[in-house]
């Protein structure tokens, strides 16, 4: 069940200055657990809410939850596709960025974000259970990654993410797109997480 009142409260140890109220909740839907997080709170952008989210979890693995998925607007690590690249999301506050990362790693969760505008998908530490970060912030906007600024043909396409959770616990992701000439969609990426 959603309830609009389950969310980080003004202050406590997330030290939040505003209501977060439909900006961080949760639900789930059947053995699935999703998490809508803030990472731009007035007063605590580039920040997530670690405290209220740890919290979250926790009762989501005890009710048998066993699929974990994050949604915020700025990634945890940035996508440097050149030198010039600055950090841009958690990873701007390097504590935080870990932290958060850490809490994922705990509940093999995906996290899927945007800011960043251009499609990526990965995982910080590669592992077989390590969680991936999935960056899918090109919806019209111009991309971060400008004509030849990236060797990746990727940075510039218009991206969506087809998720499919198998009865057999197998989460399957299919990542369509169409470049930035408009051409015809197509698959552009596909894995098993």
């Amino acid at each position: 069940d959603w309830n609009v009142n389950h969310a980080p409260r003004i202050g406590g140890p997330d030290h939040l200055e505003t209501d977060q109220r439909q900006l961080s909740f949760s639900f789930d839907c059947q053995q699935m657990h999703f998490v809508i997080i803030n990472t731009s709170a007035c007063g605590r952008d580039g920040r997530a809410p670690l405290h209220w989210l740890a919290t979250d979890l926790a009762q989501a693995k005890k009710r048998g939850d066993r699929h974990f998925f994050i949604f915020g607007h700025k990634m945890a690590f940035t996508y440097k596709f050149n030198a010039k690249v600055k950090s841009s999301g958690l990873d701007a506050h390097p504590a935080g960025a870990k932290a958060f990362w850490k809490l994922l790693e705990r509940y093999d969760a995906s996290y899927f974000c945007a800011h960043e505008h251009l499609y990526h998908a990965m995982q910080p530490q590669p592992g077989p259970h390590e969680p991936w970060q999935i960056i899918c912030g090109a919806a019209g906007a111009p991309f971060d990654a400008k004509p030849g600024e990236s060797k990746n043909p990727l940075d510039r396409y218009y991206a969506w993410v087809y998720v499919q959770v198998h009865r057999s616990g197998r989460v399957h992701l299919t990542v369509y797109g169409f470049n930035e000439h408009l051409g015809p969609p197509r698959v552009i990426q596909s894995f098993t997480l």
